[in-house]
């Protein structure tokens, strides 16, 4: 079964205070790998963070993985049991638009 989804929350900051926005501008293309993992869950819902990996030093260090968003509610819903079953789901970028006046890019996944 294949899942579109929207990733929201693109123009936060993580809690390191890095801005997903830039990341996503500097390192999310077309086909990106992207690793979603459980997040936070509220009373009503649970969330699914998308993380990007991230090379450090020029790849000569041990990538990191940063936040770039959520999976919207819907898409969340329907995949957080798998998440529960296995601990991170892999997934690829289907679309960007990230122009440097969007404060908020836009990014959608395909997740399988």
């Amino acid at each position: 079964m294949t899942i579109t989804a929207i990733v929201t929350g693109t123009g936060l900051r993580n809690d390191d205070g890095s801005s997903r926005a830039r990341v996503i501008r500097q390192r999310c293309a077309i086909g990106s790998e992207v690793v979603l993992r459980k997040g936070s869950s509220t009373r009503e819902a649970h969330t699914v963070a998308v993380y990007l990996e991230v090379p450090r030093l020029f790849g000569l260090l041990r990538s990191s993985y940063a936040q770039i968003g959520d999976l919207e509610p819907h898409a969340a819903a329907s995949i957080v049991a798998r998440l529960d079953a296995g601990g991170e789901i892999r997934a690829r970028v289907k679309s960007v638009y990230a122009p440097e006046e969007k404060d908020s890019p836009r990014v959608s996944l395909t997740i399988q």
